[in-house]
């Protein structure tokens, strides 16, 4: 679910970025694309009138691929709920089988079930139930999902970080280090049919930051994936706002390059161009300052398994979010194109997995400054009617 640090490439282009970002902040809060952001703060109101919605509201807010937020509810009753994917929020250069699609439901779905908790309701949840769709989703249901009432539920302690819980693509503190207690907290979030695992060893980020970085590099030079993610990024809070996903580039800095004609669409996609080189620099950059990495990995990788490592992966996440620890995933490495095929075997033998076992997620992970939220479609969008 990565993406190169365009936001962070963007802001220091030229000379005249300090300039820009030092004036009026009067002018720099206008260019916060709120609406977009609004669904963050919806989630959190109660001002609901279905406990399934209020539920959804919190859902919603779950990482997916490029934030593409694949997405589609069908109530169904009184107490049900059936999921769907937006053919059109798939990644076919990037994610050819769909797999990291599926592992962003997963994650949906476990932050469903971690808010219903706290409503003091049970989530029973049936996967596929027309059979897996592959090789890609299709309009087959991803999961039909019952409510139910129980005086037993146990409300989940991760609940008061899906507010907190964010993508950190900045460069991390090289000089502050995890501990073996994070480390273990991260790795005790996994769920059954899951394993997670980490490392702060010294030799080995090392090792699995070069792996990441020459990754980045095949992926950007890929022209496949290159122009997927240009045809995706929303430049400025107008055009955040209007499509609040793909990768989102805002602030002061962006809007005074895009008024000067400094910045644009055509001009990423060149990749000889001084904003590309700058956006590709800064992940590789990026990449160079994690501290230590994690990773989930399942059995095998039927969709059952993807999903279950989107539940491991966002519970992970959000004990990262709890604990004020930054955290990146980069998808690069894991990607099934030819292109990546040497980065996905050196990930492998830097991790000590065998191929029959599914490395589904890789992320980076250190402290930071705290990183703002990405943008969110509103959950009446993601409704469709019976």
């Amino acid at each position: 679910m990565a993406k190169i640090n365009r936001r962070t490439a963007l802001l220091t282009l030229g000379g005249g970025s300090a300039l820009v970002l030092g004036a009026g902040g009067l002018w720099a809060a206008t260019r916060n694309p709120a609406k977009a952001l609004e669904p963050w703060r919806a989630a959190q109101s109660g001002d609901w009138p279905d406990h399934r919605l209020r539920v959804f509201a919190h859902a919603i807010l779950a990482p997916s691929p490029m934030n593409m937020q694949p997405w589609r509810i069908r109530l169904v009753g009184d107490d049900a709920a059936s999921l769907f994917c937006d053919p059109k929020s798939l990644l076919p250069a990037s994610d050819p089988f769909d797999r990291q699609t599926t592992i962003g439901f997963g994650a949906f779905i476990e932050i469903a079930r971690i808010a219903a908790a706290e409503q003091g309701l049970n989530l029973d949840v049936s996967a596929f139930p027309e059979g897996p769709a592959l090789p890609n989703l299709d309009q087959r249901p991803v999961a039909h999902i019952k409510f139910t009432t129980a005086a037993s539920v146990k409300k989940d302690k991760l609940y008061p970080a899906i507010k907190e819980r964010s993508t950190n693509r900045a460069n991390y503190d090289t000089d502050a280090q995890l501990t073996s207690t994070d480390l273990d907290a991260l790795r005790a979030q996994a769920v059954p049919g899951t394993e997670i695992d980490a490392t702060a060893s010294r030799d080995r980020v090392s090792l699995l930051r070069t792996i990441c970085i020459d990754a980045l590099v095949a992926e950007a030079a890929t022209d496949a994936i290159w122009d997927q993610q240009i045809s995706h990024t929303r430049i400025g809070r107008k055009e955040i706002e209007a499509q609040p996903d793909g990768i989102d580039i805002a602030g002061p800095g962006p809007e005074l390059f895009q008024s000067l004609g400094l910045l644009n669409r055509q001009m990423l996609k060149k990749r000889t161009s001084a904003a590309a080189r700058s956006a590709i620099n800064a992940g590789a950059e990026a990449a160079a300052t994690a501290m230590a990495f994690a990773w989930v990995v399942t059995p095998s990788n039927s969709r059952d398994d993807q999903l279950a490592a989107g539940a491991a992966f966002v519970r992970l996440h959000l004990e990262a979010a709890a604990r004020r620890i930054a955290l990146h995933p980069i998808s690069a490495p894991l990607q099934e194109i030819p292109q990546l095929a040497s980065s996905r075997s050196a990930v492998n033998d830097a991790i000590r997995r065998s191929e029959d076992r599914k490395i589904q997620m890789f992320v980076r992970l250190g402290k930071s400054a705290e990183a703002p939220h990405s943008p969110r479609w509103p959950l009446e969008s993601r409704l469709v009617n019976a």
